[in-house]
């Protein structure tokens, strides 16, 4: 099969963006906390930037809300295209994966995940026994006493 779905992975990734949305909620506790007109209306000479604050605390607010409007939205589709795939029978499946061109790099036969190996960061080798370091800089080649 060319191309699958596994449909407890979007579940996963939709829990994910269920958590981050919830996640939002520690933004409007910094807010309130030290945005709000109370915190800085004794202040001294920020309570002068009090306009400027409030605009910022607005702003970032409705962008905190887009966030977690998107994050939760997000999370809604993927559990509803992993409970599409998941009624979805095998013949009908089959069908659609088909339909996808094969990757040409893959074997015939073998799925991506069958020849993927993760990354792994490896040290070198020590060098060959008799290898030796050089203990200076070679200096150039060629003449010269420092001027060009």
């Amino acid at each position: 099969m060319g191309f699958e779905v596994v449909e407890e992975d979007l579940e996963a990734a939709a829990e994910s963006f269920r958590e981050l949305a919830a996640d939002t909620s520690l933004v409007h506790r910094y807010v309130d906390q030290y945005l709000n007109g109370e915190y800085w209306s004794n202040r001294g000479m920020f309570a002068t930037s009090r306009a400027t604050v409030t605009n910022t605390m607005h702003t970032l607010l409705a962008v905190v809300e887009n966030l977690r409007t998107a994050l939760d939205a997000s999370a809604e589709e993927l559990d509803l295209a992993a409970a599409l795939y998941r009624g979805t029978d095998e013949s009908v499946r089959a069908t659609m994966d088909n339909t996808y061109v094969p990757d040409p790099a893959l074997p015939a036969g073998q799925r991506y995940d069958d020849v993927v190996r993760p990354f792994e960061d490896t040290v070198p080798e020590q060098p060959a026994d008799g290898f030796v370091a050089p203990s200076a800089p070679v200096p150039p080649s060629g003449g010269g006493g420092g001027s060009w």
